[in-house]
């Protein structure tokens, strides 16, 4: 196949299963794949070799022109429009089928979902999920070519190998893979399963069908019991879990050998057993699972024991045994205790230790912590399931027994060790398969692509050694907060000089006290110099707060001289103010009192002057009238004797009279004048305000000018 990855692949798995439909005989398939090439074409006229060309240039598929023209000429394929051209035959889509197609590919495609991932994230991304991809769709197209043809040649390459990337290519492929996104899980799917399309049609093969895979035996490994047991995290739990029911949704018997059971057991109490050696009531099962980086039985058992007082290891084995016992009965599996050949038998033994001498040295190559044992265990229930199969082990069809497991080591082992069809499975392998047939959610889509995720290059820290490292801490500090710093200081030094070299764990354990002790004693020395210097800080701070005290209270007094010279100050411009206020309210007052004291003076002058003339014009009036000869000595006039000689006696009467009146109204107002000028005390005072009214009026008119 062609090394580099193309979108026009990954179009045409969208096309293939854009109505959901994945149960399709070839002759569907290939008029799709002739449907998707006249579209790649933009739906121009071509001719039937040249379409040819085009089918294997674009999809490396080989189609013949007959194959290309029992497909278009088809009564049930009403979607061609065939023309000729000098002679030679040419084809397209009607405008019809082209936007029935079109509308169905008209939602995003695996393409569209790399591009909103690298926006969402801010990283570029496309041409390594492209890479992936590529490499995931060529291994699964290996795979199942070996599958459906056991004689068929393929490439040692099975799997996409994680040591092709690295560690920061690993994490973003990861998050795309885990990105919460169910149709583009969807779109993954599709391309894995165009892969077994691929394989079918390379193949010339029948097509699956769902028939063909029910009654079928599957084995399981332990590893999966692991996952479906939530002990590898909760996440693989839910996702294995839906993976499982599939089995019994599709009507496949599920098995466990007495092998794998004896294996899980046994590798159950082994792992407890470690946490045993090293488990102290003081360890921090927080602390543990904050700076646990794998998801295994030490972190299972921590997460466990942190919502139970009594963490007893045994109630811990106890509790796993009962996960086991409901996950055997909720799935329907049957734990087969028969093996089906001698294990007595001489040739047997030797053959299980060769497979298994063969199965160690390569699990050796990935993961020098390998063990013997389980490579054993590997090598029978290969030869148990070998057995079980007999002959009928060429194809996918015939062949009834397979083994799931995660171990693409021992995958890889089978796959190249015969001719036969291949007994190890990886479960996306066989859900890409049965998915095929069955309603799918969201949920299948995303088991599906959980099992794609590449592991980390980086070596990871095991949980027993950080179980036996936190053990070793907690021999020195019960504190919470200290075994958390601790590790923290371990985890950012990569847990230097703890696990250096091929170190047991008794080493690794005095070690974690030797560095708890140093760790926490260099603390205990810190804070007695931090408590010395904090000793000289409290005196420094106590000498200034008394020289602060001090410039505090000399301020205080400063301030208060300060108001108390502002109050005197203005106490003396108020005594100033008031003493110039009174002189000026004194000078007011003499200033009034001498002018009303004149006007009232004046006032009376001419009052007692206006009551002599008064009395003057009285006794002139009464000698006039009565003793005339006696005025006559002093005034040679007499109003009277002038009054008496008008002719008229009716003017006489009344000059006499009007001049009677004048002298009345003129002895009354003088009366009135002399009363209020001398007599009445209120009158008096009336004019006094008034003249004291004119006073200010003035010294105001005064004042404005």
């Amino acid at each position: 196949m062609n090394t580099n990855p193309t979108n026009e692949l990954f179009r045409l798995s969208a096309i293939l299963y854009a109505d959901n439909n994945y149960e399709v005989s070839p002759k569907t398939t290939h008029r799709k794949i002739i449907e998707s090439a006249l579209i790649e074409n933009g739906n121009q006229f071509i001719t039937i070799p040249n379409l040819c060309i085009y089918i294997n240039a674009t999809y490396e598929l080989v189609f013949s022109e007959d194959e290309i023209n029992d497909i278009i000429k088809s009564p049930k394929n009403s979607g061609f429009e065939i023309s000729s051209n000098k002679g030679k035959l040419i084809v397209r889509l009607t405008n019809e089928r082209e936007d029935v197609l079109r509308s169905k590919i008209k939602d995003k495609t695996i393409d569209d979902y790399i591009v909103e991932f690298e926006t969402l994230f801010s990283i570029s991304a496309k041409e390594l999920i492209y890479k992936f991809l590529y490499e995931l769709f060529s291994n699964d197209v290996g795979s199942f070519q070996k599958l459906i043809n056991a004689k068929k040649q393929t490439t040692e390459q099975f799997r996409v190998n994680p040591q092709n990337y690295s560690d920061s290519e690993k994490d973003i492929i990861n998050n795309f893979l885990n990105w919460e996104q169910p149709f583009k899980d969807k779109a993954i799917f599709d391309i894995s399963s165009y892969a077994i399309e691929y394989s079918i049609l390379t193949n010339k093969s029948n097509s699956l069908s769902f028939q063909s895979l029910r009654n079928k035996q599957i084995y399981l490994d332990a590893n999966v019991i692991y996952r479906a047991l939530g002990i590898n995290g909760e996440a693989r739990e839910v996702l294995t879990k839906t993976f499982l029911q599939k089995f019994n949704d599709v009507g496949e018997k599920l098995i466990i050998t007495k092998f794998t059971e004896e294996e899980f057991k046994d590798s159950i109490k082994f792992h407890i057993n470690n946490i045993r050696r090293f488990n102290n009531p003081r360890v921090s099962s927080s602390v543990y699972v904050e700076n646990s980086f794998n998801e295994e039985i030490c972190n299972f058992y921590h997460k466990w024991r942190s919502k139970r007082v009594n963490s007893s290891t045994d109630l811990f084995l106890a509790h796993i045994y009962n996960l086991y016992d409901e996950f055997v009965k909720k799935y329907n599996i049957t734990i087969e205790k028969k093996c089906p050949y001698n294990i007595e038998d001489e040739h047997i033994q030797s053959q299980l230790r060769e497979m298994s001498a063969q199965i160690y040295s390569q699990k050796q190559q990935q993961d020098n912590t390998a063990y013997e044992n389980s490579a054993y265990i590997d090598a029978e229930n290969t030869l148990w399931i070998e057995t079980k199969r007999g002959n009928k082990c060429n194809n996918i069809h015939e062949t009834g027994y397979f083994l799931i497991s995660t171990d693409q080591v021992l995958r890889r082992w089978d796959y190249l060790r015969n001719d036969n069809i291949p007994i190890v499975l990886l479960p996306s392998q066989w859900l890409s398969i049965i998915l095929r047939f069955l309603n799918r959610t969201n949920d299948d889509y995303k088991s599906f692509v959980n099992f794609l995720n590449l592991r980390s290059n980086e070596q990871a820290i095991s949980g027993e050694k950080l179980q036996i490292i936190l053990a070793g801490i907690s021999e020195i500090t019960a504190d919470v907060e200290t075994q958390r710093g601790l590790m923290n200081i371990l985890v950012e030094n990569r847990f230097k000089d703890i696990i250096n070299g091929d170190k047991d764990d008794e080493t690794i354990f005095e070690r974690a006290k030797y560095f708890a002790k140093s760790e926490t004693d260099k603390r205990i020395e810190e804070l007695k110099q931090n408590q010395d210097d904090l000793k000289n800080t409290v005196n420094s701070l106590t000498d200034l707060k008394s020289k602060q005290e001090r410039a505090r209270q000399e301020l205080e007094a400063s301030k208060e001289k300060a108001i108390k010279d502002k109050e005197r100050l203005l106490k003396n411009k108020e005594e100033a103010l008031s003493a110039a206020v009174n002189q000026y309210n004194i000078a007011i007052k003499v200033g009034r009192d001498s002018y009303v004291a004149s006007k009232m003076r004046n006032s009376r002058i001419s009052t007692a002057f206006f009551n002599i003339i008064t009395l003057c014009v009285l006794i002139y009036m009464f000698y006039a009238l009565f003793f005339p000869e006696k005025l006559d000595n002093f005034i040679s006039i007499n109003i009277f004797t002038i009054i008496d000689g008008v002719p008229s006696e009716t003017g006489c009467y009344s000059l006499r009279t009007l001049i009677s009146a004048g002298v009345l109204g003129l002895i009354t107002y003088s009366a009135k004048l002399f009363i209020s000028r001398f007599i009445s005390s209120e009158k008096i005072r009336v004019k006094k305000d008034q003249f004291a009214n004119e006073y200010f009026a003035k010294i105001k008119l005064e004042s404005q000018k």
